[in-house]
């Protein structure tokens, strides 16, 4: 538990840092609008996201292939 409350606060800080960044680059001139804007962070209760791995991901990436029209 302790863990997951350092990772959650790690998460956080990084997005606050890459937020005040790009209001920076905006400030500048070099961004128009910040892509940070309207991100909603996950929350501690959410459910665990876990990517395709394996046998998974090959499949995937074969339908994907065969759909695709050349």
């Amino acid at each position: 538990m302790k863990s997951e409350v350092w990772v959650e606060t790690l998460i956080r800080n990084a997005f606050a840092l890459l937020r005040l960044a790009l209001n920076m680059a905006i400030a500048d001139g070099l961004l128009v609008t910040n892509p940070c804007k309207g991100v909603e962070l996950p929350r501690p209760d959410d459910e665990e996201i876990h990517p395709p791995w394996g046998d998974e991901r090959q499949m995937r990436h074969r339908m994907s292939v065969r759909d695709t029209a050349f």
